[in-house]
């Protein structure tokens, strides 16, 4: 249903194929813990094009409820929902905590990203001028609340890693959202219909690391790991 990127075929088809627009967002975590692991998997990449997809291309995944990412694995049926693919991963691989109490608070990290994520998403689209500044006044101070939750975590640990020393996929998760957040906007911006507000700078950029200096470290840290380093080097631009 969907060409595998030129780089990615080779003569054995992988195990495992990942479906998502072609921005990191809620897909790279989950690239990362392959690549992290060392296992093999087709990206493949749909053009980050909210029109045709609106109108087109979701309704080929109506067995995931219109969504994407979506993995397919050899054998398995298909399993959609981001945090439940990483995690679902994360066992295979792992990327879990040692016990429930450690995987309550990777889940706990996962879902505080996706918080901010769904917020910043809102207000970006927001098309409405005055509510969107109101929105973004939120925003901010939801940002630094958050922001000062995850140092905490991390402090608490005395380690590079949201379990001290322990990798796991809540590491991915954190360390490339704020990643997206530091950066101003590099890459293609999104295909969207014309009466959506185009999106700017100050709709993906954040950039407060600089004042949160454990959270710093922890994104140099996991951009640092074996796998990911290489990944981050050679995969092309995009703006989220």
């Amino acid at each position: 249903m969907f060409a595998c990127p030129a780089d990615l075929k080779m003569t054995t088809v992988p195990k495992y194929r990942l479906v998502y627009f072609d921005v990191r967002s809620l897909g790279e975590p989950i690239r990362w813990i392959f690549k992290y692991s060392g296992v093999p998997f087709v990206d493949d990449r749909l053009p980050w094009n909210y029109v045709e997809w609106s109108q087109e291309t979701k309704f080929q995944f109506n067995s995931t409820v219109r969504q994407i990412p979506v993995l397919y694995e050899t054998g398995k049926r298909e399993l959609c929902q981001s945090q439940v693919i990483s995690r679902y991963l994360a066992c295979q691989f792992g990327l879990t905590g040692d016990n429930s109490w450690d995987n309550a608070r990777c889940d706990e990290v996962i879902s505080l990203v996706l918080d901010l994520f769904a917020a910043k998403k809102a207000t970006s689209f927001e098309m409405d001028s005055q509510r969107k500044l109101r929105m973004k006044a939120d925003l901010d101070e939801k940002f630094r609340l958050y922001y000062e939750k995850f140092s905490k975590i991390l402090e608490e640990d005395e380690g590079d890693f949201i379990l001290g020393s322990k990798v796991t996929h809540a590491d991915f998760w954190l360390a490339n959202f704020i990643s997206i957040w530091d950066e101003p906007m590099r890459g293609d911006r999104p295909v969207v219909p014309e009466d959506w507000p185009q999106l700017s700078d100050s709709d993906i950029y954040v950039g407060l690391t600089k004042e949160y200096s454990l959270l710093h470290k922890h994104k140099e840290a996991v951009s640092s790991l074996k796998g990911i380093k290489e990944w981050i080097t050679k995969r092309h631009q995009t703006v989220a």
